[in-house]
């Protein structure tokens, strides 16, 4: 066998321990052994256990119970091969969830063997790598069976158990593994459409109506390969019938296509247009007050939409102000971070090289390097008021679906995951259009209802090895990339006017006439908007008359009345109130 004795430890298990410890294995409250037939040899059988605490990946229930290992057989002429152990384990554990517990140390290991023929002598019990002797565990007299039991204190990659017969013969060698939880990544890919950010809008319902020839969706994606060698996108699409909501704009700051999509209630899938207000482009279905408005798709999607967000802005300040956007964006944007919870799982990056590039690309995924928002403040001039905007332009939003498989259990089929992608996309399509609303983590939880449905019809050995809970969600990870086209005021910024009340005297008399109006010069850094303009002459009665001036600005007001002229210069602000005053006309010389 080639093993070298580095240490020993030797057990007699002697005729009175046998019926306490047959007791414990036979007891019908305690979990049973279950004894595997040798393949090689049909009068041998054995079965091998771990007793003691075990914890579930899944719930992290720590539970004290008996689990069965998996145990590989290898005749007496072979040297036991780890790299051969999953080819060579004949039966799995019974236990119908056994894939996702962990054994917890110190343990005890459990050893039954049975031999119909009497051959027994003693079972050897190897920590396999470093060669160590762990324990020797005697038949009972007769040689027909071996039970015993074996203090783990820590775990190792594998033991090997060597069963001799009372010629010192080796009848078998077996490996067997700890209990390990150990995690195959599965991704599937989609797209979303992101619902515009967050507009200063004023909006009212302009009517409701059928939709005319109904609304379609897409519900089936097949690649099919052109007689050129290209793969080709084939869509099937159904139409429901769909209700429409349209809206106008009633005031506040309208898009640059001045529109507002329409709203489409489309029957058995939801709801599609406009967010509700404070929803912004970064809200997917993980919030249930947004998430509505996402539509997902099964595959990813080209998308070139440009997105504008807007603000309404009133700066009554000598000084120009920065107007801050309504959201913060970055280039990327990942509203689920999954790394630090893919490092903390046990994943077989290690053992298999796509793994690890499939994790290193997550991680690409998840990467918000930017330290910067992508969107500033935007300055605005004093005494201005009006909106400010920032033109949005994402590109290929993508949903990725994580979820985990036992890597145990995917050796035994390795062409299984290449084959359930290509088996998933008709019940992922339907999974996706029944969960259309309030589902938080709708792409992955979608795909495990279709890796469900992919097992009723599967064939042969895959079937007979995976189990519809044999799949666990992770998480799904929304990308967004976005970049930033132009961001500013918008057309028709004004300037804040103040009124003044202008009065006319000639002399001590309160008197009517026309007061010309003309801008002087700005009294700020930067000078306000110049629009809206004052009327050029004013007629005002012997009561006065108010009018509208541009703040930030120096006026010249010029009176004309009793066929005389005056003329003040004032700032706006202060003033409220100004009243011009025309000297009288001056008696002739020599007429008093």
């Amino acid at each position: 066998m080639g093993l070298g004795v580095m240490g020993m430890r030797v057990r007699s298990v002697c005729l009175l321990l046998i019926p306490v410890v047959g007791l414990a294995l036979t007891n019908p409250k305690a979990p049973k052994l279950v004894l595997q037939v040798c393949p090689f040899d049909p009068a041998l059988s054995l079965g091998v256990g771990f007793q003691g605490p075990h914890r579930h990946f899944d719930t992290f229930q720590v539970k004290e119970k008996t689990m069965n290992a998996r145990i590989s057989w290898f005749r007496a002429i072979e040297q036991p091969n780890p790299d051969a152990f999953d080819d060579r384990v004949y039966q799995e554990p019974p236990e119908q969830d056994w894939v996702w517990w962990d054994t917890l140390y110190p343990t005890t290991l459990i050893v039954e063997v049975r031999d119909k023929r009497k051959r027994l002598k003693k079972a050897e019990i190897w920590e396999y790598d470093r060669k160590l002797l762990e324990e020797e565990l005697l038949a009972t007299k007769g040689g027909s069976q071996i039970v015993g039991t074996v203090t783990l204190n820590d775990p190792v990659n594998f033991r090997q158990i060597v069963i001799k017969g009372t010629k010192e013969q080796v009848l078998a060698n077996l490996l067997i593994q700890d209990l390990k939880v150990r995690l195959w990544i599965v991704t599937l890919r989609g797209g979303w459409i992101p619902h515009p950010p967050p507009r200063d809008i004023d909006t009212e319902v302009a009517g409701y109506g059928l939709h005319q020839g109904g609304h379609t969706v897409v519900t089936d994606v097949n690649w099919q390969r052109a007689q050129d060698g290209r793969l080709v996108l084939l869509q099937t699409t159904s139409t429901h019938m769909c209700f429409v909501t349209s809206y106008r704009v009633t005031g506040g700051c309208a898009p640059h296509t001045g529109e507002i999509n329409d709203r489409h209630d489309v029957t058995s899938v939801g709801i599609i247009g406009p967010p509700p207000k404070g929803c912004s482009l970064l809200d997917t279905r993980l919030k249930s007050t947004c998430g509505t408005w996402v539509e997902v798709t099964p595959y990813p999607l080209t998308f070139d939409i440009p997105y504008c967000m807007t603000k309404r802005f009133r700066n009554d300040t000598p000084d120009e102000a920065r107007i801050s956007p309504p959201l913060e964006y970055l280039n990327k944007h990942v509203p689920v971070k999954l790394l630090r919870f893919l490092r903390e799982w046990p994943l077989v990056t290690k053992e298999e090289p796509s793994q690890a590039s499939l994790v290193e690309e997550l991680d690409r995924l998840q990467d918000e390097s930017t330290a910067n928002p992508l969107t500033g403040f935007i300055p605005v001039r004093p005494y201005s008021e009006g909106c400010v905007h920032w033109d949005l332009h994402p590109t290929q939003p993508m949903v990725v679906g994580v979820w985990g498989v036992p890597y145990r259990k995917l050796k035994k089929t390795p062409l299984w995951s290449a084959n359930l992608i290509t088996s998933l996309v008709k019940p992922l399509t339907d999974a996706i259009m029944g969960r259309r609303i309030n589902r938080r983590e709708l792409l992955v939880v979608a795909a495990i209802e279709a890796f469900g449905k992919s097992l009723l019809v599967a064939e042969g050995r895959e079937k007979e090895i995976w189990k519809t809970e044999d799949a666990k969600p992770i998480g799904d990870i929304w990308v967004l990339n976005l970049a930033l086209r132009e961001q500013g005021p918008m057309p028709g910024v004004r300037n804040i006017t103040q009124d003044v009340r202008v009065s006319i005297k000639v002399g001590q008399t309160p008197m009517a006439g026309t007061v010309q109006i003309t801008r002087g010069a700005s009294f700020t850094n930067p000078s306000p908007p110049m629009t809206p303009f004052p009327p050029d002459t004013v007629s005002v009665p012997q009561e006065g008359a108010t009018i509208a001036l541009g703040k930030g600005w120096k006026w010249i007001l010029t009176a004309t009345a009793a066929g005389r002229q005056a003329t003040r210069e004032i700032n706006v602000p202060p003033t409220t109130s100004v009243t011009i005053e025309i000297p009288p006309p001056q008696p002739p010389p020599g007429s008093g």
